[in-house]
């Protein structure tokens, strides 16, 4: 499965590993930035502004401590997906 010459990793850092991800305030957060970019294909609320804000902590965060993720990328129809896996490692051919 993830082997061969066309066989990519996607790598990311996170910088906030004591603060639990939350899909729904990550949906937000990309949607606000979006906007600011094309406000007629994304919005958020005013409602969804004041939780986003109210959850902000990033002014305690510990950001000297961060952390890497490698995860392999597989292709679905000619698109690149990425899905959390716990651990895995390259198939080697030799």
């Amino acid at each position: 499965m993830f082997t061969g010459p066309d066989t990519y990793i996607a790598m990311a850092d996170r910088w906030l590993l004591e603060m639990p991800v939350d899909a729904r305030l990550a949906d937000i957060s990309t949607r606000m930035i979006a906007a600011t970019y094309d406000s007629d294909q994304y919005q958020a609320s005013d409602e969804e502004r004041r939780e986003m804000y109210a959850a902000n902590k990033l002014e305690e965060a510990n950001t000297s401590v961060a952390d890497y993720v490698w995860l392999p990328v597989d292709w679905q129809n000619e698109h690149p997906v990425i899905c959390w896996q716990n651990s895995w490692k390259p198939l080697v051919r030799r």
